[in-house]
């Protein structure tokens, strides 16, 4: 809604990614240290679109290519029938490829173009997490933070989860 009329579009995007990581397990006293590295490829493709007021959009494709590396560490706690995790985690993701893109706005034969940031060249990662599990449920309490050279991002963090 802007400018009193109501805007709408059929925006189609699709996402791929595809990823490999490697990490070594490394006992410390009743917890573990496991350093990883690893690849990750990602495509994002959003199709040309067209707006309610005849306005045409169209976006670059845009692949990256994600580095991370880092260490976490855990322990296993146990008290009764329950054992209590904390979580630590520390590392860098490079970003390399198209950390930048392109969209033309055109209508009525006049066009214009901008470029805008899509991710970072990089950003270090920290998590700091617990969890509780009994027989087949695990609960989790954490929080995690991001950040680059222009965001940074604060994660707060609540699951459940059931083997089954």
């Amino acid at each position: 809604y802007n400018s009193g009329m109501n805007l709408t579009a059929d925006v189609k995007t699709d996402v791929f990614s595809l990823g490999i990581r490697a990490e070594k397990s490394l006992r410390a006293g009743i917890g573990k240290f496991v350093p990883y590295t690893g690849i990750r490829y990602m495509h994002l493709s959003t199709g040309d679109y067209t707006n309610s007021l005849g306005m045409h959009y169209n976006t670059d494709d845009i692949n990256l290519w994600l580095l991370p590396v880092g260490i976490k560490y855990s322990a296993d706690v146990k008290n009764g029938n329950w054992t209590i995790r904390p979580l630590a985690e520390v590392g860098y993701i490079w970003n390399l490829g198209d950390c930048d893109s392109t969209q033309t706005v055109s209508i009525n034969g006049i066009s214009n173009g901008f470029c805008y940031d899509v991710t970072d060249t990089g950003s270090y990662i920290a998590r700091l997490a617990v969890e509780a599990e009994k027989g087949s449920i695990t609960y989790g309490l954490g929080y995690g933070y991001q950040k680059g050279d222009s965001v940074k991002d604060n994660q707060w963090m609540a699951s459940v989860n059931w083997k089954f």
